[in-house]
C-alpha cells in the first residue's frame, strides 16, 4: 500500500516538474516573439507608408501596447473564472477527507480498531486523491494560460 502511495507522489512530482520546465521555456521565448512582432509592425508601417510613416509607427506601437493590456486583463479574468470553477470539486473532496478523518477519530475509542483503521485509510486515500486533483487542476489552469497566450500571439501575427 505504501508503495502505491509513494509511486503516486513521485509520478505527480515528476509531471509537475516537466510541466513547469516547459512553462519556463515558453516564458523565455514569449517576450522575444512579442518584441519581434512589435518591431516588425513599426518598421513596416514607417517603411511602406510615405510621408506620415513615422507618425503612424508611433500609433501602431500604441495600439500594440494597448492590445497587450487588453490581453493581460482577459487573462486575469480567465484565471479567476477557472479558479472559481476548480474550487468546487476541491472543496468537495477536502470535505470528504475531513469527514473520514474526523469519523475515524470519533469512532476509535468506541468501536473495533479495524473499522477505525479502515476509515483512517479511506481518509488518507482521499487525501492523495485531493493532491492528485489539485495537481491536475493547476496543470489545467497553466495549460489554459498557454493556449490564451498562443492564441494572442497568432492573432497579433495576422
Amino acid at each position: 500500500m505504501e508503495l502505491a502511495y509513494s509511486t503516486i507522489k513521485w509520478i505527480l512530482r515528476g509531471l509537475v516538474t516537466v510541466f513547469v520546465g516547459v512553462m519556463g521555456l515558453h516564458g523565455l521565448t514569449t517576450p522575444f516573439v512579442d518584441g519581434t512582432i512589435n518591431k516588425a509592425a513599426k518598421s513596416m508601417t514607417s517603411a511602406f507608408v510615405p510621408v506620415v510613416g513615422e507618425a503612424l509607427s508611433g500609433t501602431v506601437d500604441l495600439v500594440m501596447n494597448c492590445g497587450v493590456i487588453v490581453k493581460n486583463s482577459y487573462t486575469v479574468g480567465v484565471i479567476i473564472a477557472l479558479l472559481l470553477i476548480c474550487a468546487i470539486p476541491l472543496i468537495k473532496v477536502f470535505l470528504c477527507m475531513a469527514v473520514y478523518q474526523i469519523t475515524a477519530a470519533i469512532i476509535e475509542p468506541i468501536s473495533d480498531k479495524r473499522i477505525a483503521n479502515c476509515l483512517e485509510g479511506m481518509g488518507r486515500a482521499t487525501g492523495y486523491l485531493l493532491g492528485t486533483l489539485t495537481t491536475v487542476m493547476v496543470l489545467f489552469i497553466l495549460n489554459m494560460l498557454i493556449l490564451v497566450g498562443v492564441s494572442n500571439i497568432t492573432a497579433m501575427m495576422r
